[in-house]
């Protein structure tokens, strides 16, 4: 295809026969290139420019929208976070990161604050004089490894795999590429969006707004890919969400002076209940449920209504997958306020790799693997949570809810003890600040689900609770004579779409 570039200053316009445009800035974020597309962009166009970039193994940014995205990327990346922008990192394995903001300066700004963060090139495997390394054949291939994120389960696997194949030798540039181009059909990952004292993405009606409950998360997704090493046929996926970070102030948190407190007449103010679920495929439209997820909020136990793959016209359903299997959730549900977080996991990596050296007449080497990837045993922690109960439901095949609600009866008996007036904080997070350290792992098949996209929905829900002094807290609706204000529940959304290869 013959490419036409026009340049003002450094944005330049990429324009082929019969199609859109294309810019790209290369001044708003130094050393990261900024695409922007439209709806006008042909998807001839961008694919092959977007899988040019990714060749080319150097970060670069992409605004568009959340629509049309899926067509424009090449149908090797299998998943995108569904925010309208997007840092793709093919340098190892392949990173796709979501970028929520509200206006266009805000997303440059993020792009920025990433690119100093991550812009750094990774320390190159391999040194010294360069040997002929891919030779043509099979080699076999046994990698065990920790990964704490995941993140770094796509990274360390690029790093083992690259080093079981050239050992401290460094590939030519096709090697390379052959190399790369391989990794990321094996790992995808990246994060959701960044909240960082974020207000509500919503109002769960009819309960009432507030912009004092915040969120500060970063949320990780990894996609790996695992074959059967008896019957390559069976192939499967591993889908893996963890929030990531520790430190003050991190996770479901509050504006400051707004902390939980309990007045004088023995009325508490300002306490949390938390959810969070996680699943797939489509939602409910919240003005289908009276209070949505109504189901689901303290004081009511009950399961959400919101993932429609677990209601009752499911097999109607286009965007279900098939047979997915949980293998883990974090946190498990608390015991005498302790609970058991994950801090990492071991993978095993067992296959082989296939080589086919590029030869004399200017064929491009190809790199193939056939690995068996197994995540074994999990290095947990037990961590106390005062005056909180931790549950998730079991009853559910698409998605699950993980619940953290406040103890008031041994609130009461916290504050009766001392006679306590003022602020909570030291009696219970849910006064304060709690991080839910929460992780889901799923399996599905490829059987059954090659060659369609499914979305993955990961709900962060929020209620703002008084609570009279019998222990009766407010909901949503309006009590004649009640001093208590209506219920505030809001919530935070992160979505990606999951595009699943045909082979």
């Amino acid at each position: 295809m013959q490419w036409k570039e026009w340049c003002f200053g450094m944005t330049c316009l990429l324009m082929s026969a019969g199609a859109g445009a294309v810019t790209r800035d290369d001044a708003s974020v130094p050393g990261l290139p900024v695409f922007r597309i439209d709806a006008s962009d042909s998807v001839t166009v961008l694919r092959p420019l977007l899988s040019g970039m990714l060749d080319e193994g150097a970060p670069f940014a992409i605004i568009g929208g959340g629509s049309m995205i899926g067509g424009a990327l090449p149908e090797h990346v299998h998943t995108w976070p569904e925010t309208g922008a997007w840092v793709l990192d093919p340098r190892e394995g392949l990173g796709v990161h979501g970028i929520a903001a509200a206006n266009d300066e805000d997303r440059v700004n993020a792009f920025a604050v990433w690119q100093r963060a991550n812009g750094d090139e990774p320390t190159a495997p391999g040194r010294g004089d360069r040997v002929a390394v891919a030779r043509n054949g099979s080699r076999t291939v046994a990698l065990e490894f920790v990964a704490s994120t995941p993140g770094t389960i796509c990274r360390s696997f690029s790093r083992e795999m690259h080093h079981a194949l050239f050992g401290d030798a460094t590939p030519s540039h096709a090697e390379r590429r052959a190399f790369r181009s391989e990794i990321r059909r094996w790992c995808q990952y990246g994060i959701f969006s960044h909240y960082a004292a974020a207000p509500r993405n919503v109002v769960i009606e009819p309960f009432s707004d507030t912009k004092d409950a915040l969120l500060t998360l970063t949320t990780e997704w990894a996609f790996i890919r695992g074959e059967d090493r008896v019957e390559r046929s069976r192939v499967g996926y591993a889908m893996w969400v963890k929030t990531v970070g520790d430190g003050a102030g991190f996770g479901f948190t509050r504006r400051s002076g707004y902390e939980g407190v309990v007045d004088r007449d023995g009325t508490i103010h300002n306490l949390l209940d938390l959810a969070i679920h996680s699943g797939w495929g489509g939602l409910a439209h919240h003005q289908t449920i009276s209070a949505w997820p109504l189901n689901s909020t303290y004081p009511g136990v009950a399961n959400t209504l919101v993932f429609e793959c677990d209601g009752l016209d499911a097999h109607l359903r286009f965007d279900c997958p098939v047979r997915p299997r949980l293998r883990r959730l974090y946190p498990q549900d608390s015991q005498d306020q302790s609970v058991t977080a994950s801090k990492s996991v071991k993978f095993d990596v067992v296959g082989n790799v296939r080589v086919a050296a590029g030869g004399s007449d200017g064929a491009a080497p190809k790199i193939t693997f056939g690995l068996d990837v197994m995540h074994g045993t999990t290095d947990t922690a037990q961590t106390a949570l005062s005056l909180v109960h931790i549950f998730s439901n079991a009853d559910t095949a698409f998605h699950r809810s993980t619940h953290w609600i406040p103890d008031l009866s041994a609130l009461r008996q916290w504050i009766a003890a001392r006679n306590h007036r003022g602020n909570l904080m030291r009696a219970t997070p849910l006064a304060s600040t709690l991080n839910p350290r929460y992780e889901i792992l799923w399996e599905l098949p490829l059987r059954g689900n090659a060659g369609r996209v499914i979305p993955y929905y990961t709900i962060y829900e929020a209620g703002w609770n008084t609570c009279d002094a019998s222990n009766v807290c407010a909901d949503f609706r309006t009590r004649p004579n009640s001093p208590l204000p209506v219920k505030s529940r809001v919530a935070w959304f992160d979505a990606v779409m999951l595009r699943f290869p045909t082979y």
